[in-house]
């Protein structure tokens, strides 16, 4: 209970293999996990967008926070 953590509530879109994004995120997520290349075509491999709607965060004691989208995007 020391450590900061941060829940958040989003929705959850699977991206289907025939939507044009399927592409891009199956690209971007071998770059960064070149080990995945062995199962990522797996027919029960998904990938999945999250649309966050609140975030909480609890920073320690007396350090919570409720998130707006807003404050999580980059």
């Amino acid at each position: 209970m020391t450590h900061p953590r941060l829940t958040l509530h989003c929705t959850a879109d699977l991206v289907e293999r025939d939507h044009p994004d399927h592409t891009l995120l199956r690209d971007r997520y071998l770059s960064l996990r070149p080990k995945a290349k062995l199962y990522a075509d797996f027919a029960d491999f998904r990938f999945v967008r999250f649309a966050p709607s609140e975030g909480l965060l609890n920073g320690g004691f007396g350090k919570a926070y409720r998130l707006t989208p807003t404050d999580l995007t980059v």
